[in-house]
Formats: C-alpha cells, structure tokens, sequence
C-alpha cells in the first residue's frame, strides 16, 4: 500500500458464488474517466435490465456516491479498492471496450489474474484485439453483449473435475458434497479442540 494511503476496505473476497439465490455474479468493466456519465452508465443499466433476474450484476458507480466526501487522493484510492473488490466478488468480468481505458485494461488484468472469467466485448476490428496484454488475459472476446452471457453461462455451467484419485491410487467419481462434509467436520474438530 502507498504511503499515506487510506484503508477504506479490508480486501477478502467472499465465496464469488454467494451472490442471492445461487446466482452468477457478473462485474461490469468499461471505460468512465473521460467520457460522460451517461455514456459510461446506460449499457450498464442495460445490462443490468436484460440480465438481471438471471445474474447478480454489480456496477463501478453503485459505489460512487459512498466516495463523495472523500478528497480527491482518497477517493481515487477508494474507487480502485471498491473496484478490486467487486471484480473478486464476483465469478466473471464483462469489459466492455468500445474505447481505449487503462482503468478498464487494468481492471482485466486483475480479474483475469484472480482467476475470474474475463469476457471481451468489442467490436471485431477494434485496435484494441491487437493489444496482446489484453487478449492474454480474457478467456473469450465476443461482438455482443449476447454471446458473452453464453459464453459465461456454459462456461460456468460446466463440471470441471470429474475423477480425482483415491488414497490407493484408484479413481474416484468426484463428489463435491463430500468435501463440503469433510471441511464441515474438520472446524467442527478445530472449535471442540478450541474448548
């Protein structure tokens, strides 16, 4: 953390799945300095209307009017922790780059590297699909707004393990609901041991 830098949040991610009712949660990048709020906001709000009884869809300026007494060194400190925030609470990223933004860009890079779906959304002779620090860190790029929600629909609907090997050796049918129990049990162990 820079020197004199608040802390106005303390980062740790909850389970990006816990958003209500099982819902996928879905971070919205994009460009906002230096282009109008309505801009930066309407495709947001969009989104949010067509898919929002499907996904929990969390948006950059939900957080805008908690920042507004704050100076303008904190409030910049404030944003990009309430942005790192969102994007680790959440399962995927849609950037939408109609435009060059290095806060956008920036916002890939983190979420790609906390290991959330990153979804490009762009026009297909965008100068940015050139950009190979951009395409290394999405996992799809897409023409609409449409094909990135497929995109995350199958991509998180997919069952990644599938066999994972016994104590023997022997493979084993994964049952993810045997983990669950076993972690249940093992702070069930850890707060009697605490007695």
């Amino acid at each position: 953390m820079a020197e004199n830098q608040p802390t106005l949040f303390n980062i740790s991610p909850e389970e990006p799945d816990s958003s209500p009712a099982g819902k996928l949660s879905i971070y919205l990048a994009g460009p906002i300095t230096g282009v109008d709020s309505s801009t930066a906001l309407d495709w947001r709000k969009n989104f949010k209307c067509t898919y929002g009884d499907e996904f929990e869809i969390r948006i950059p300026q939900d957080r805008d009017p908690g920042f507004k007494h704050l100076d303008t060194g904190e409030r910049a400190y404030a944003i990009a922790q309430g942005e790192r925030q969102d994007i680790l609470n959440c399962n995927a990223t849609i950037a939408y780059l109609d435009r060059g933004s290095t806060g956008t860009g920036m916002g890939i890079m983190y979420a790609y590297l906390s290991g959330r779906t990153v979804v490009i959304v762009t026009g297909p002779d965008d100068p940015l699909l050139r950009n190979p620090m951009v395409l290394a860190h999405s996992h799809q790029v897409c023409g609409s707004f449409e094909q990135a929600v497929d995109y995350i629909r199958v991509r998180h609907a997919r069952r990644t393990i599938e066999v994972v090997l016994g104590p023997d050796g022997s493979s084993v049918a994964w049952d993810a609901s045997a983990i669950v129990t076993d972690i249940e049990d093992a702070v069930s162990m850890m707060r009697n041991d605490q007695r």
